[in-house]
């Protein structure tokens, strides 16, 4: 801008000189020949660089559009980028909401069913303790001795007790033994002895593994 200013300068100087002159006097064509030639190498140069500073000046001003341009684009993908940014932070809040309510839910249903399983425990421990009271209850109504009741004296069709009835203790697997139901003749039968039932089972009948006959006599 400064150089600009001095090149007016020296032309306004220069034209202003050459106008004083010819107010003064009039100028020959060699004369102006000769002023021209002074004048012309001083102004050229000058008139070169103007032009220069000119095509400068376009660039700048180009250059300073594209700065502009790509100073506004970065701001909108900026502004783009946030945007996603507060988009991606609300999907991921409503995610973890979500998989928050879903665990909770999961973590209620796998708490019923373990409060479900721990009724169905307590409820088969108390079915156990009721089952060993009646077999303990049982065996203690077994063992003890059968006392005759005047029923059974008086009732012609009561069972006999027999001295050799099963016994509730024997050493043996299985023993034969005989009984009389009322009504019959007395007939043996087998008295069994298992490690997981206990002694004192009458064996009346039993099938015979791979035997089709089944109706049988006790000599069969």
């Amino acid at each position: 801008m400064v150089l600009a200013v001095v090149l007016i300068s020296a032309i306004y100087f220069t034209f202003g000189s050459l106008g004083q002159e010819q107010e003064s006097c009039y100028l020959t064509d060699e004369m102006e020949d000769e002023c021209a030639a002074v004048c012309y190498p001083i102004v050229k140069p000058l008139l070169r660089y103007f032009e220069k500073c000119q095509e400068k000046e376009v660039q700048r001003s180009q250059w300073q559009d594209r700065y502009t341009a790509v100073l506004k684009e970065y701001s909108d993908l900026q502004k783009k980028f946030y945007e996603a940014l507060v988009k991606y932070s609300y999907l991921e809040k409503r995610y973890l909401a979500d998989h928050h309510e879903t665990e909770e839910h999961r973590l209620k249903e796998i708490n019923i069913k373990y409060e479900k399983s721990e009724l169905r425990n307590q409820q088969k421990d108390r079915d156990i303790e009721s089952l060993k009271d009646q077999i303990f209850n049982s065996k203690k109504s077994n063992d003890k001795p059968r006392q005759p009741s005047n029923l059974d004296n008086k009732s012609p069709n009561a069972l006999q007790g027999l001295p050799d009835r099963c016994p509730r203790r024997q050493n043996e697997d299985s023993i034969i033994q005989e009984i009389q139901i009322p009504g019959s003749d007395p007939f043996k039968v087998v008295c069994q002895s298992d490690p997981d039932t206990g002694a004192g089972w009458m064996l009346v009948f039993q099938k015979v593994p791979y035997s089709f006959t089944f109706n049988r006599t006790y000599e069969d």
